[in-house]
């Protein structure tokens, strides 16, 4: 089918122009909103982008991208924006600079952007952190494949991804692209060009969640405190005045992603939410319940302390990142019938959630009202 010459010339005025089904995009102003002190310069030949920009008027779905960049080693976060819906919502995968050197195994980071915060905390395992080299003062060409649920990076070898995403966050929503670095000067991008894939989507049926992670929360309003050790009361007030519970989702791990529904700045005092189940078991029993978080926790059951802990980044010591997980654990003695278990979680910054499981789950039902 011919184009029509209004669409020619639009292609021509913009400056695009396809190769091998790829749209490649010059790095001008008029194709890109800068971010913040972004710049557009002439850097090793080329002109390109340092610090983070969204490219204008393009979003997909499913696709691919692709970009070249070059770093100098200097301590620094960046990479690839995909499903933008907001400046406070998006996918993000990035590399951590001055640990991309093969040998660190979170040099390679996805972290999706809620409310403005990046979870990275809450997606430590398979397809969330990845050791992975980047070679340091030269150009090196990156291609992302997303594909409904799955995304696939490539860095050099474009046969072979380095990390494949399984379940991104932001979900089936067509959004923008664009390149983030946290700061300028050491990162560097060119020759940015993407690819829409126009195959149909069908909606994803849920996943089947595990029968022993604990499903059904409540997730309150949150509140302030002023550091991590004022969560270790019981908070019989604000479970009393809580009028506003929210149904969270649930991850397929169990995780329930507080940052989804409640905004916390970076170097404030701590943020607190509780989330909230009811046990019913049909006789007195002792229970293992394993369990991750971030970034503090205290846990009640029937209203009585049963652990308190700090896995906020550096919490523990200087090397650890406070990624989530199960690896932590605490007997639960459940009475016969109906049992209130309380869950305080505190935010720093860097993801704000909880998820926890139950061994020896049998002649135990969770969920609320029940008889």
């Amino acid at each position: 089918m011919k184009k029509s010459l209004t669409a020619v010339l639009s292609s021509l005025f913009l400056g695009l122009y396809s190769y091998s089904e790829n749209i490649f995009v010059p790095f001008t102003k008029a194709h890109w909103t800068l971010q913040g002190k972004s710049e557009i310069v002439e850097f090793d030949n080329r002109t390109a982008l340092t610090g983070s920009a969204l490219l204008n008027d393009v979003e997909l779905l499913n696709g691919t991208i692709e970009v070249d960049i070059y770093t100098t080693g200097q301590r620094n976060f960046g990479g690839i924006t995909f499903r933008v819906q907001s400046q406070r919502e998006y996918e993000w995968c990035w590399f951590r600079i001055h640990k991309s050197n093969g040998a660190v195994q979170d040099g390679l980071q996805y972290a999706p952007i809620f409310n403005g915060n990046s979870c990275w905390q809450l997606f430590g395992g398979e397809g969330g952190i990845q050791p992975v080299d980047l070679p340091k003062n030269r150009w090196v060409h990156l291609k992302i494949e997303i594909m409904n649920e799955t995304a696939k990076l490539y860095v050099g070898d474009m046969s072979d991804p380095v990390m494949v995403i399984r379940d991104l966050q932001v979900g089936l929503k067509k959004g923008g692209i664009g390149l983030r670095a946290n700061r300028t000067g050491s990162i560097y991008f060119s020759n940015f060009s993407y690819k829409v894939d126009h195959t149909e989507t069908k909606p994803i049926p849920p996943r089947a969640i595990d029968p022993t992670i604990i499903a059904n929360w409540v997730l309150s309003n949150k509140y302030s405190v002023e550091e991590f050790s004022d969560i270790k009361e019981y908070p019989k007030d604000q479970l009393e005045n809580e009028d506003n519970w929210i149904e969270p989702e649930l991850g397929s791990t169990g995780l329930v992603n507080i940052t989804k529904y409640h905004y916390h700045k970076a170097g404030m005092p701590p943020s607190c939410a509780i989330l909230k189940s009811e046990l019913f078991s049909k006789e007195s029993k002792t229970v293992q319940m394993n369990f991750g978080y971030s970034d503090a926790v205290a846990i009640f059951l029937n209203e009585q302390p049963l652990f308190w802990g700090n896995n906020a980044w550096r919490g523990r010591n200087m090397a650890d990142g406070g990624w989530i997980g199960y690896n932590d654990a605490v007997f639960l003695n459940l009475a016969k019938g109906r049992n209130e278990l309380v869950v305080v979680v505190a935010e720093v910054f860097g993801g704000w959630g909880f998820q926890g499981n139950i061994e020896g789950y049998s002649n135990i039902k969770n969920g609320f009202n029940r008889n």
